[in-house]
């Protein structure tokens, strides 16, 4: 089937600026396939867009953030080319804030908050969530 056929170009780009030795700000970009959805043997065009602060409070304690914006295509169902569906497309828009604790060297706690939209031309397909975790690593 032509339709599961993608030609285009795809890019993925970021910004890493450093205004001093604590502060971080990514600026992002990216259209592309995403690689983490698969629907029906077809394939999801993705474009958007993030920014993400990161502060270092002191050699032991971050805090970090995320703000993304992404439109999802999903492409190339074969109830799409046959008619049968109609066309899928996802605005995903998500806030993050993440605090890290490093007490030593080979342990780090961490606790986030992500909050997330989704708005679909697919019936049922909006949500928003709310997500808290808690992360504790060791490293050896």
């Amino acid at each position: 089937m032509p339709q599961r056929d993608f030609e285009g170009g795809t890019f993925n780009a970021a910004y890493d600026w450093r205004p001093t030795g604590k502060l971080t700000l990514i600026a992002a970009a990216q259209k592309g396939i995403s690689t983490s959805e698969q629907i029906n043997i077809g394939f999801v065009l993705v474009k958007g867009v993030a920014l993400r602060p990161a502060l270092r409070l002191t050699d032991k304690v971050n805090i970090a953030g995320a703000f993304e914006y992404s439109n999802r295509e999903y492409r190339s169902d074969p109830a799409l080319a046959l008619g049968v569906v109609p066309n899928r497309t996802d605005r995903v828009r998500s806030a993050a804030v993440t605090a890290s604790y490093r007490p030593i060297r080979t342990v780090t706690l961490q606790m986030a908050l992500l909050h997330e939209t989704r708005s679909s031309t697919a019936a049922f397909g909006d949500y928003a969530a709310n997500v808290v975790s808690v992360t504790a690593r060791i490293g050896f």
